[in-house]
């Protein structure tokens, strides 16, 4: 299973995960400015800080 995560770049809060049931090969992306995405296999790329909201680790 592939996890599609859109996150904030200024800071990597997550804004919002997809769980993906087939492998994605090819995926056209809209640009939206001060936002990435990342896709993953790994489950271990999240951490919650303290004040309860969910950030994308370094990878």
């Amino acid at each position: 299973m592939q996890v599609l995560v859109i996150f904030q770049k200024s800071d990597r809060k997550v804004i919002a995960t997809f769980e993906i049931n087939t492998i994605i090969t090819e995926m056209n992306v809209l640009v939206i400015p001060g936002v990435s995405y990342l896709v993953s296999s790994k489950k271990d790329i999240f951490f919650t800080a303290s004040n309860g909201q969910v950030y994308v680790k370094e990878i």
